[in-house]
Parts: structure tokens; sequence; C-alpha cells
């Protein structure tokens, strides 16, 4: 990782996945959201890998890693739904997961502890919006129209 000290490695990472089937342009909440998603070592990771599938030994060339750590960083990625792994022809097949998906919640949140930073960056609405939104109350959600008090 010595070559992005220096860099925001979350901003490299911004672009990677902006590459990626569903764009994410770049502005200050994607990077807070992708602050919580990954570690560093993990964003290295994931800017190094190619778009497309790849086998371990391919991960392991495309990124410089030792076997042992690309292991450790990969099942933290996986264990989140941040790279998918797919079992083909005898072998794990990686890839980075488009961070805009479908069941989002499902997919990556449900898979990870949820910090309440991160719910509330993924929540946020333009001012004067009135969908729903978290509640005083923890675990609850305020319905607009709705008086809890």
């Amino acid at each position: 990782m010595g070559h992005l000290v220096g860099k925001d490695i979350f901003r490299e990472l911004g672009r990677k996945i902006d590459g990626m089937e569903m764009r994410a342009p770049w502005n200050k909440r994607l990077h807070a959201i992708l602050k919580e998603l990954y570690t560093g070592e993990e964003a290295d990771v994931v800017i190094k890998m190619p778009y497309g599938l790849s086998t371990f030994e391919q991960l392991e060339r495309a990124t410089g890693y030792e076997k042992s750590s690309l292991e450790r960083v990969l099942d933290g990625l996986t264990g989140k739904g941040l790279v998918v792994d797919l079992w083909l022809h005898g072998a794990y097949h990686y890839a980075p997961a488009p961070l805009v998906v479908v069941g989002i919640f499902e997919f990556t949140m449900m898979r990870m502890e949820v910090r309440l930073p991160l719910l509330q960056l993924l929540l946020q609405r333009p001012a004067g919006d009135q969908r729903a939104r978290l509640s005083k109350f923890p675990g609850y959600l305020h319905l607009p129209g709705r008086d809890h008090r």
C-alpha cells in the first residue's frame, strides 16, 4: 500500500467504483461512505483488482499481496459483501461488488455491524424532503404525516 501514501486512497477507490457498471460520482457523501465501509487495506486491494472475475492467483499477482494477507483482506471484503466470490470450475473467483445494488441493506449492510454514522449518511436527504427519516428513538423510522410524540 506504500505507493498510495500521501494520496487519498478512498478517492482512488471512488474512481474505481465509478468505473463499474453502476456509476457512483464523487462527492463528500460518497467519500464518507467509503471510509465507513472499507479499511485502507481493503480499499487498496479493490483498487488493484480487475473489474471482472479473477482467481486468487490472479489477484495475488495484480495486488502484490502475500497469500495470507490477501486471504485475510478478501475474507473481510466478501464477508461485508463488498467483493463477490463465486465458486467456478473448482476455484473461487472474485470481483468487486458494485456499490449501488438493489437490496444494498440485504447484500452489504446485513453482513456487517452498521454504525449509526453510516446509516445517517445513507439516509440523508436534501433539505425539505419529507420521506421517512430516522427517529430520535433507536430502531424506529419517523414517517411523514404521523405524530410520534
